[in-house]
């Protein structure tokens, strides 16, 4: 088999397998490979990527906290493909750990697009509360996601423009854009 990054069509099943059969750590590194192969698969072959050998792994990963987030970053990665996962991203908005909630709520605006209103109070409160660049910016794509749907969101959007870096002022005015829409 060629390396991941040439053939990763070739990759999805076998790491599929790993992630459906093992556990811990090593359920974890095959995720990771998955997010690796997953990317350019659906990027260079939109319309070729497996998704309904990836969606068992996907669940799989969901259901493990050893490979949570990698598992929401493929999920997302996935976008409205992933739709049969829904319930169980939905399922993580009652975790205790904020970034979980936040990488699920990012995570069922991309796979639901506009119908994924629950979360929108998530994403609202990570507005209202967090400072890195590359969560605002990952949170302002899912409010461009939602697009109108997510307009409450548009004031805690607002606040932070005066404070706004160049990292992420782009996808924040972009963000504006799409709730106002």
């Amino acid at each position: 088999m060629e390396d991941i990054y040439s053939d990763p069509i070739a990759w999805l099943a076998p790491l599929c397998q790993l992630v459906e059969r093992e556990r811990g750590e090593t359920r974890r590194e095959a995720v990771i490979a998955l997010n690796t192969a997953l990317a350019p698969s659906l990027v260079r072959f939109p319309g070729e990527s497996p998704i309904e050998t990836v969606l068992p792994a996907l669940r799989a990963g969901l259901g493990d906290t050893s490979c949570l987030f990698q598992s929401l970053c493929a999920t997302e990665m996935v976008g409205p493909r992933a739709a049969p996962l829904a319930s169980a991203v939905r399922n993580l908005f009652r975790s205790e750990v904020p970034g979980v909630r936040l990488s699920a709520a990012c995570a069922l605006a991309r796979i639901l697009g506009s119908s994924a209103l629950e979360s929108v109070p998530v994403l609202i409160q990570a507005l209202e509360s967090e400072r890195d660049g590359e969560v605002l910016c990952a949170v302002c794509s899912a409010l461009c996601d939602l697009g109108a749907a997510a307009s409450s969101a548009e004031p805690a959007l607002r606040r932070l423009l005066p404070e706004a870096t160049e990292e992420y002022r782009p996808a924040l005015l972009q963000a504006i854009r799409a709730v106002a829409a």
